[in-house]
């Protein structure tokens, strides 16, 4: 038996590649993804929330959704589904379409726990467990109101589940998940989860926890592959698991190292080189738009000399492609630290190009002292700011700026080398 296992398909919303393009939209991942699965005959697609993209494109959700689902229904391809956030409130109404159907499965409805029993083709039988959000925001762990033995589930038959929460934040109002409620479910064979976007496996042995991502990659945050969980059962009742790549579009971060660049012309080639190697590495047959985010590494006598080599370069023009994925870069990002001498001599001085190098030394060995203390908590607090300001209040979540405290450190790293930088040369040309 075949199982499509995905999630967060975002009906209503496109892939970020330079503007709205049809071929990108979610509604055409969504269908490119029954295809495959009527393709290869699955026995049942698995959906764990967020389908829809809150009320905001109803209607072209609804079609979206209903013409693949009769698709599946018309293939005898079982669907099986739970509510997220962000379709909590519509999910159910457009479920009523189905309500009578034998072949589209809506679990969970009004956060309540449900079982599925299913009969398949195969003469196999595999049990289902589902819960839906029963509002777009809840504080608690649905895991906590489980009780499989009120449920009636029956001993050695596969059991999967599907729910819809964040494993990654005990504190969120999007039902946060603990991997120990989840493990401690040993009945399950499968965990299939929805919410986060960036595909994770989180335990190997049963029972398998997974987030199989969104089904495409949907904006530049979304790294990596995307796609789904192909999930298989043998005829002993053994279950297998593996991830398959289907969005068209995928952004990626790449690294290279530039320490060893002195000219404008050195520092193109090397970038051109770090595209073709890296790209090769990162195709994959449905994969149609790579878009990439480059970080220039390395130490440099003069790193603000790296910006203006950057921001004077057409570099952001330049378009390739490799087996018929096209090939772009979005974003170069200079991460070229000063090539000191000995910065932790420089760190000693009392001036401020030594209070700039003890600084980079503390950030980056993660110690903390009451002046880079007091940068960390300056530049969080702008960032809040700016996130709350009244032009940005219409923004989702999603599209506001959301930096870890590394990042945030990687940031201070960066702009205190840039002006460390700019120091020496003044204190060079003075001195000359």
């Amino acid at each position: 038996m075949t199982f499509f296992a995905t999630a967060d398909i975002h009906l209503g919303r496109s892939s970020q590649v330079g503007g709205t393009q049809h071929s990108l939209s979610a509604r055409e991942g969504w269908k490119r993804f029954v295809d495959r699965a009527i393709a290869d005959q699955v026995d049942a697609v698995l959906l764990s929330g967020d389908l829809v993209d809150k009320e905001n494109n109803y209607f072209e959700a609804l079609s979206a959704l209903e013409a693949q689902l009769k698709r599946l229904e018309t293939a005898h391809i079982h669907t099986v589904l739970v509510a997220g956030n962000h379709d909590a409130l519509v999910l159910p109404e457009m479920m009523n379409t189905f309500k009578n159907s034998d072949y589209v499965h809506f679990l969970g409805v009004n956060g309540q726990w449900e079982i599925l029993k299913l009969d398949f083709k195969s003469g196999k039988t595999v049990q289902f467990l589902g819960w839906s959000f029963p509002a777009e925001h809840v504080s608690s762990n649905p895991l906590d109101l489980l009780q499989l033995s009120e449920l009636e589930i029956q001993p050695n038959i596969p059991l999967l589940g599907l729910v819809h929460g964040d494993i990654t934040n005990s504190d969120s109002n999007y039902a946060p998940i603990t991997q120990a409620s989840l493990q401690r479910e040993t009945s399950v064979d499968a965990w299939l989860l929805g919410h986060i976007h960036l595909p994770e496996e989180f335990q190997q042995i049963r029972p398998f926890i997974c987030y199989s991502g969104s089904l495409q990659s949907l904006s530049p945050k979304e790294h990596g592959a995307h796609g789904f969980q192909q999930i298989e059962f043998d005829d002993f009742g053994e279950m297998s698991h593996e991830f398959q790549p289907i969005s068209p579009v995928r952004f990626e971060k790449i690294e290279t190292d530039i320490s060893e660049v002195s000219e404008p012309q050195e520092l193109r080639q090397l970038i051109l080189k770090a595209v073709e190697n890296e790209s090769i590495l990162l195709l994959y047959a449905d994969l149609s738009h790579l878009v990439l985010d480059i970080s220039l590494t390395g130490e440099v006598a003069f790193p603000h000399e790296i910006d203006g080599w950057i921001n004077r370069s057409d570099v952001f023009e330049y378009e390739t492609a490799i087996d018929g994925t096209h090939i772009t870069i979005r974003k170069i990002t200079n991460h070229t630290r000063y090539k000191a001498d000995n910065l932790h001599l420089l760190a000693d001085e009392k001036s401020p190009a030594g209070v700039l190098a003890a600084a980079i030394i503390d950030l980056e060995s993660e110690n903390e002292n009451p002046f880079t203390k007091k940068l960390m908590k300056s530049f969080s607090e702008r960032t809040e700011t700016l996130n709350n300001a009244s032009v940005y209040m219409s923004l989702e979540s999603n599209q506001k700026i959301e930096l870890k405290s590394s990042e945030h450190r990687q940031l201070l790293i960066d702009e205190c080398h840039r002006l460390l930088s700019e120091m020496m040369i003044l204190k060079q040309n003075a001195n000359n």
